[in-house]
Order: structure tokens, then C-alpha cells, then sequence
């Protein structure tokens, strides 16, 4: 049994995870019908001051990512509007959002 948050499914992307704040924003943010299904696990941002999953965007908001740190929070961005309501802190050109890994 997994407790530590849900698990999400898609033929595309196969078994996702969201937890902790990340996963409170996306049930706050309406689930599937704002940011889409999560298309990566929890990841540790590049910079490693933070973590994020990517989503694969609903029919207004296009793709999108919710990130959190310990300083803000969690904060959404989507790749449509290109703002979010908070960024995180080493962001223009997603330099804090990759995976320290390829």
C-alpha cells in the first residue's frame, strides 16, 4: 500500500507519483482538469533548493509544473502563460526546474 501520496496512470507515462505540497497545490488547482496528468515523479530541481513534477497541461493552461521550496512553497508555472503566482527563486529559463540527473 502507498501512503506517502497518490499515484497516477497514464498509457504515456506509465505510474506517477505527487505527494506532500505539491500534491496539495495540484488537488487545490483541480487536479487533472487544470495542470493535466503528471508526466514525471517528484524531481529535485537542478539547483537543489527545491523539487517539482511536470504535468501535461489542460486545455487552457498548457503544459505545466508545479515546484516547491522551503522558502515559498509551492508555486505553479505553465509553459502557455509563462507566469506563475510565485517563482521559485533561481528561475528564468527553468535553470532551478531540471533533474540534477538527465
Amino acid at each position: 500500500m502507498y501512503t506517502s501520496g497518490r499515484l497516477y496512470w497514464t498509457e504515456q507515462h506509465g505510474v506517477k507519483a505527487v505527494s506532500g505540497e505539491i500534491l496539495t497545490k495540484y488537488v487545490t488547482l483541480g487536479v487533472h482538469a487544470f495542470l493535466g496528468s503528471p508526466t514525471t515523479d517528484e524531481l529535485v530541481t537542478r539547483a537543489g533548493n527545491g523539487r517539482y513534477n511536470d504535468f501535461t497541461g489542460g486545455p487552457t493552461t498548457g503544459v505545466g509544473s508545479i515546484y516547491w521550496t522551503s522558502s515559498i512553497g509551492p508555486c505553479r508555472s505553465t509553459a502557455r502563460s509563462g507566469r506563475s503566482g510565485r517563482r521559485p527563486t533561481a528561475r528564468p529559463g527553468r535553470s532551478a526546474s531540471r533533474p540534477a540527473t538527465s
